[in-house]
């Protein structure tokens, strides 16, 4: 998936870099006077019609391009969140099904142990194992 949302990304991307550059041939002097030239050649009426707008197509090619790079840079916002959370939910699935198979995270009721029982549970096994002499010293009974 991730994938395919890059290349649809670069694909925009190289779209609204040929708009960009549509648009900056058709906004130069240079570029005006080759398209009057291929223009002229007709000799029709819409020809004439065509040359006067040449300016006008490229700023509206300048336009579109600009709108598409935002449009890109905002589809890799998104796409860069979306990732993130699919990653966070498919570790949650992973560890939500390593707790259900864990015989060690059950309670004496038989349910699965909170996320918050089990954090109390391994702090409270992390400190008798930090002080395991003083429980051997003075045959305080482990739970």
């Amino acid at each position: 998936m991730r994938c395919w949302l890059q290349f649809s990304m670069f694909a925009y991307f190289l779209l609204a870099l040929c708009m960009l550059g549509a648009g900056g041939f058709f906004v130069s002097p240079d570029g005006r006077e080759r398209a009057r030239k291929v223009i002229n050649e007709d000799n029709s009426e819409a020809g004439s019609v065509v040359d006067h707008n040449l300016l006008a197509a490229g700023l509206a090619f300048i336009t579109v391009a600009g709108l598409h790079m935002a449009a890109v840079l905002f589809m890799y916002c998104q796409t860069s969140a979306l990732v993130d959370d699919l990653a966070a939910a498919e570790d949650d699935a992973e560890d939500a099904a390593e707790d259900a198979e864990d015989p060690l995270l059950k309670t004496e009721e038989g349910r699965s142990m909170s996320k918050r029982e089990r954090q109390g549970a391994n702090a409270s096994r992390k400190y008798q194992e930090k002080n395991s002499a003083i429980y051997e010293k003075y045959n305080i009974g482990r739970t």
